[in-house]
């Protein structure tokens, strides 16, 4: 019971790491209609700035995430000003598609030469572990899971009680209608891309404590993200957030059942049945 108790926990904070991260992926697919194959390295990026400010500067942790958060966030912005602002629309996909390519290859090697390719270690806020019922959870995987938990609320009360949310929602449903409306477009995208990179920086920040910052950590994660919205539809909010639990305790329990190497086949497994079954992901629309 205890190790499946400890499978649960860790199944959590995985999966509570990975809506935080998939939910910036959806947000730009359901928005922006791009498919962010550099996601994952904008999450790698985010590891390392905490870490330039935490242990090369020496800020505070929780002052590093807030600044990692705003920096990445920038960061998205100018990704759009100076790459995908020049495509609009469908007829530009396939060029975005080709950045996304292009920057998911670039950015992992620049970050090895200034950094150096292996990875760094990133000291944790606490140390302790609590004890329940025999069972030890480290505190800092408990932090985890709540700053994710207030990440992805943020995000949904932002979206839902805001004038702009409410905004990057119509574009969303049809950008037309909401552009005749008054709502300017070319300002939601900034803001959609701004927030995408945001949210996989503070899931790098809220992570690496844990697992560390390496410049090849964005490869996993961006694999990761991509099978947790086909699970839970694409370009949908809330199935983000589902998907990213039911990939998190999969990976966390599979290793009880099957051996190693056949998680991850399992895992495809999984994703078979689910589009099998509801071809749209299990909150997805056509």
């Amino acid at each position: 019971m205890a190790a499946y108790t400890q499978a649960l926990v860790n199944g959590i904070m995985l999966g509570a790491i990975y809506v935080v991260v998939a939910l910036g992926l959806t947000l730009v697919f359901g928005m922006m209609h791009i498919v962010n194959f550099a996601h994952g390295e904008i999450y790698m990026l985010g590891a390392f700035v905490l870490w330039t400010f935490q242990v090369a500067l020496g800020v505070n942790y929780f002052l590093a995430t807030i600044i990692t958060v705003v920096v990445l966030f920038i960061l998205g912005m100018l990704l759009e000003l100076i790459f995908f602002s020049r495509f609009p629309g469908r007829a530009g996909l396939f060029k975005s598609l080709i950045i996304c390519l292009g920057l998911a290859a670039v950015l992992p090697n620049t970050v090895s030469l200034i950094y150096s390719p292996f990875s760094k270690n990133i000291p944790s806020v606490f140390t302790n572990s609590l004890q329940f019922a025999g069972l030890f959870v480290p505190s800092e995987r408990l932090l985890v899971i709540l700053f994710s938990v207030v990440f992805v609320g943020g995000l949904f009360l932002f979206l839902k009680r805001t004038r702009t949310g409410q905004a990057m929602i119509a574009v969303e449903q049809d950008g037309e209608a909401a552009e005749m409306q008054g709502v300017s477009i070319s300002r939601v995208r900034l803001y959609c891309m701004g927030i995408g990179a945001a949210l996989a920086g503070g899931a790098a920040s809220f992570v690496a404590p844990v697992l560390g910052a390496s410049p090849w950590m964005g490869g996993d994660m961006i694999m990761n993200s991509f099978n947790i919205i086909i699970i839970g539809g694409m370009g949908s909010l809330p199935g983000a957030v589902l998907g990213g639990l039911i990939l998190g305790l999969a990976q966390s329990f599979g290793p009880m059942w099957v051996s190693p190497p056949m998680v991850n086949l399992l895992v495809f497994f999984m994703i078979i049945l689910i589009l099998l079954v509801k071809p749209t992901g299990l909150l997805g629309h056509a």
